[in-house]
């Protein structure tokens, strides 16, 4: 953990400041205390606080069910770390950090970041595309959709600015939110929308509006001038490595465009290249009305390689078909057709999800191909062709009309059966036969003297049903 510090014209490195960590840090933030400084290890939560001398870890003021966190908040005597979906904070009792449920925000569907307020307990979450406010209440968190941020179009990171503004890395802009009394609105003043590559965090000085954000390899400065953001290249820093570090969220959603196939449909099909590494998965749903949603199949990383599963009964259990090719758009496995509520917006929806923040699974392309669907209807029941007077041989040909509402679809097996009318009786069943005919001629029995099967089954009355 790197600390720098000004000298009267420019940043340096201090090393009596710096600490060396024992595994590679996830998360950092400052502590409330200057020049304490809070890092989220694999392990624990690490608090180190200075001597005077040097950098020193404060058991009192560590937290080890905060290891792993990939994000972390700072307020006095309080610290939060993001852990898997869940935001999860914790106050000094005077002895210790012991955890505060009534200060954790809940229904969190893809948590990213978070940032604490000052001067309240108040909580902003960046969950998926929008910003999430939750308000104290006195006795808990409750979220307050009036102070939401929407309209977000690739954030990954945001920050406090006082008490009532916040902050937000989206896509290659820092954008700046103010509170006007009753709503977050865009504050384009105090927003950095050009000069930047690839932002990744940002961090507001307190008590000014100057900020640091982190793109690429350079820790840039911006300085209020009274009416607008100004580059500081006197307080900024460039460090080699800086854009290799970073960490994955615990999880991430994406959803395709709606598309019509051009005629209601009720079985759909994904197929995708993926790359799975060893504690991560790729699951994946697909719609054909565009709301409801049924899960196919996912790919689980395991330390062997990656297992490919099925369900048939939208994720409640899954049966192992083999490995990530077996789901590659160059498959043909029957066993990913699903049947779905039928409609005429087929979309599919892919949910990424890694317990390991230095590993992700990912969507690939292998010759310009990354996800491929198909949509189909079943055919309609054939129409069967049967004379309405007695047929004069044991051995009739029988036909039917084959129909299918999918343009350019046509029939590639049948099978007939006849039942004796009197009972039901089974007295022929040709099976599967794969082929386009729309005819069937009943056999005789091949052998001399020997009767066919509508002869032998006594009757002479059958009721006939074909399948295609």
């Amino acid at each position: 953990m790197i600390h720098y510090s000004f000298d009267g014209s420019r940043m340096v490195e201090n090393t009596i400041l710096s600490v060396t960590l024992p595994s590679n840090p996830l998360a950092v933030a400052a502590g409330w205390q200057y020049p304490d400084v809070v890092v989220a290890l694999s392990d624990k939560l690490y608090h180190y606080s200075f001597t005077g001398i040097s950098m020193v870890e404060n058991p009192a003021l560590s937290v080890a069910d905060l290891a792993g966190a990939v994000a972390m908040g700072v307020r006095e005597g309080e610290v939060a770390g993001l852990v898997g979906k869940s935001i999860k904070d914790y106050m000094f009792d005077g002895s210790g950090m012991v955890e505060v449920p009534y200060l954790e925000p809940s229904g969190l569907t893809n948590p990213i970041d978070f940032a604490l307020m000052a001067g309240s307990y108040d909580v902003a979450v960046l969950d998926g595309n929008q910003v999430r406010y939750y308000n104290f209440t006195g006795s808990g968190l409750a979220e307050n959709p009036a102070l939401a941020v929407t309209g977000l179009s690739s954030p990954v990171a945001i920050a406090a600015a006082g008490e009532k503004d916040l902050v937000v890395v989206d896509g290659k802009q820092v954008k700046h939110f103010s509170f006007d009394g009753s709503a977050f609105r865009y504050n384009a003043a105090l927003s950095v929308t050009s000069g930047l590559n690839n932002p990744v965090c940002v961090a507001v000085r307190p008590g000014a509006f100057d900020r640091i954000i982190i793109d690429g390899e350079q820790l840039k400065y911006y300085s209020w001038d009274g009416s607008q953001l100004v580059y500081n290249p006197n307080m900024s820093v460039t460090v080699a490595g800086l854009s290799s570090l970073g960490s994955y969220a615990p999880s991430a959603v994406a959803v395709s465009l709606a598309k019509d196939p051009g005629n209601d449909v009720d079985h759909v099909r994904v197929r995708a290249y993926v790359s799975v590494p060893d504690k991560t998965s790729v699951t994946f749903s697909v719609t054909a009305d565009g709301t409801n949603w049924v899960k196919v199949w996912r790919v689980r990383g395991t330390p062997s390689g990656p297992v490919a599963e099925v369900t048939t009964d939208n994720g409640s259990t899954w049966t192992a078909i083999g490995d990530s090719l077996t789901v590659s758009p160059a498959s043909s496995d029957t066993r990913l057709w699903v049947k779905v509520t039928p409609g005429r917006a087929v979309r599919w929806k892919a949910e990424l999800a890694t317990s390991d923040p230095s590993v992700t699974p990912r969507i690939v392309a292998s010759g310009g191909v990354a996800v491929v669907w198909d949509a189909d209807a079943k055919p309609d029941p054939p129409v069967i062709d049967t004379q309405s007077m007695c047929y004069t041989t044991t051995t009739p040909t029988l036909t039917w009309t084959f129909s299918d509402p999918d343009p350019g679809d046509s029939q590639s097996a049948f099978q007939v059966q006849i039942v004796r009318a009197s009972d039901q009786q089974l007295v022929l069943d040709t099976g599967q036969v794969p082929g386009s005919e729309t005819e069937y001629t009943v056999p005789t029995s091949g052998v001399p003297d020997v009767p066919g099967p509508l002869w032998a089954s006594r009757e002479c009355r059958f009721n006939v049903r074909v399948k295609v």
